[in-house]
């Protein structure tokens, strides 16, 4: 019981490590920004972490959920190209729709490429079937930001 108890203190210790690592605050609430750069962090290794595409994958998508542009995009990026788990060619597609009314609606790229955005867009239905793409269009319409709740853990 104590080596249970011991081992779930060290776990915790190294999230919290890993999120003071990230420059991010262990404490208050996780921002989408914040999300996404946890994203970048194990998708690159950068900042100490390893290379990890699952956990990249999982603050990407949290993001994503919050609103984040930049974050939806790394996030269809890896759906669409089963990049850190399953294929899923339709999450993909429905994110970059969402990410694509955004930037319609006034929202910034930060550093991504704009041409880069809409080859995307184009190259992903090219390996869809037309039942994926509408199912996609419905899940893009059907799109509302959760806001973050508590630290980034």
């Amino acid at each position: 019981m104590r080596l249970i108890a011991l081992l779930c203190l060290t776990i915790a210790a190294l999230l919290e490590l890993s999120t003071a690592a990230a420059g991010l605050e262990s404490r208050g609430t996780c921002t989408a920004r914040e999300m996404n750069r946890l994203g970048l962090r194990y998708r690159d290794g950068k900042d100490g972490a390893k290379p990890d595409a699952t956990v990249a994958r999982k603050w990407f998508l949290k993001a994503a959920a919050a609103g984040d542009l930049a974050a939806e995009i790394n996030a269809a990026n890896m759906l669409k190209e089963g990049v850190g788990g399953l294929k899923d060619p339709v999450g993909g597609y429905a994110l970059l729709l969402e990410a694509q009314d955004q930037f319609e609606h006034g929202g910034q790229f930060d550093e991504l490429s704009v041409g880069r955005f809409k080859d995307d867009v184009k190259i992903v239905t090219k390996t869809m079937t037309p039942e994926q793409v509408q199912a996609a269009k419905i899940k893009a319409a059907h799109f509302k930001p959760v806001q973050p709740k508590g630290p980034c853990r």
